[in-house]
């Protein structure tokens, strides 16, 4: 179910016996431990919904025209190749996030094409392909003249409204502290040799993904990934633990012409530290997308 977890071989009976008892206790005291996992995990986020509609040169949106007053640097990466708005947050009009700005437009800006902002001759802290931008104050006046992104290669076609709502949920068991997390409050209920959390029982596992994992386009909370946290290994980025901005592949069934897709299935999400929100600097964010 999991592509960051990997089936197990066939083990000897013993161990399959030894397995078979962590499982009934498990069955036991699952209710318990995922309880007390939440009360020790949970955060709010701000879940983001999508709808096709008129959208404003201020409102929150995903693509379409951003607010960018004549008179400033348009984003561009060291080439001269312009970035292409993937959100706009209007954070007067969105509901509040503890710690994040409380006014002002925040956004999003990647090049656009096969990697759709990533760089992958650069290690993170050095790509220059993507840009967070924060509007303290919104004025009114002429806006910047777009280049024409009509040919280029986007995780979606023109632009969505967008609005929020609170949501409430536990780390999911794609996040790089779960592992740690989860098997302080494991151990307490159950007597495991196991030390990671990739090391229990495959229908152990299993289980607790299906009660944990969570998905959807967010600010704030717990991230998603179709692959492994690259806070796990990229260097100096184990401090960012906020997650800014995620948005997930959307389809459902609806029209090809409405969805948005992130490769195969995948995942966007903008990382920062907390010390760096409160101070609204934006210059040290970690962008990473992945699929299946």
């Amino acid at each position: 179910m999991f592509d960051f977890f990997k089936k197990k071989q066939a083990q000897p009976t013993s161990e399959n016996d030894a397995n078979e008892k962590e499982r009934a206790m498990f069955e036991q005291h699952r209710e318990a431990i995922i309880d007390e996992f939440k009360k020790r995990t949970t955060l709010k986020a701000l879940f983001l919904t999508t709808a096709r509609g008129a959208v404003g040169l201020t409102d929150s949106k995903f693509g379409g025209v951003p607010y960018f007053p004549a008179g400033m640097d348009y984003p561009c990466n060291p080439k001269g190749e312009p970035m292409r708005l993937l959100a706009q947050l209007n954070l007067n009009e969105l509901p509040k996030l503890p710690d994040f700005p409380q006014r002002g437009i925040l956004q999003f800006f990647i090049v656009p094409g096969d990697s759709m902002g990533l760089d992958f001759d650069n290690p993170p802290h050095k790509n220059t392909n993507f840009r967070v931008v924060y509007h303290a104050d919104v004025v009114s006046g002429e806006n910047t003249e777009l280049p024409d992104f009509s040919d280029t290669l986007f995780p979606f076609e023109g632009e969505f409204k967008i609005s929020g709502a609170y949501k409430e949920y536990a780390m999911p068991p794609s996040d790089y502290r779960f592992h740690e997390e989860f098997m302080k409050v494991y151990k307490k209920h159950i007597n495991t040799t196991a030390i990671k959390f990739h090391e229990l029982d495959d229908d152990i596992i299993e289980s607790v993904g299906d009660l944990l994992c969570v998905y959807g386009h967010m600010m704030g909370g717990y991230p998603e990934f179709c692959q492994e946290d690259p806070r796990t290994y990229v260097e100096g980025y184990g401090e960012h633990t906020v997650l800014l901005f995620q948005m997930d592949s959307e389809n459902g069934g609806i029209p090809r012409c409405d969805e948005i897709m992130w490769g195969d299935a995948g995942c966007a999400n903008f990382f920062i530290t907390r010390d760096a929100l409160l101070r609204l600097d934006f210059s040290n964010v970690l962008y990473n997308w992945d699929c299946h």
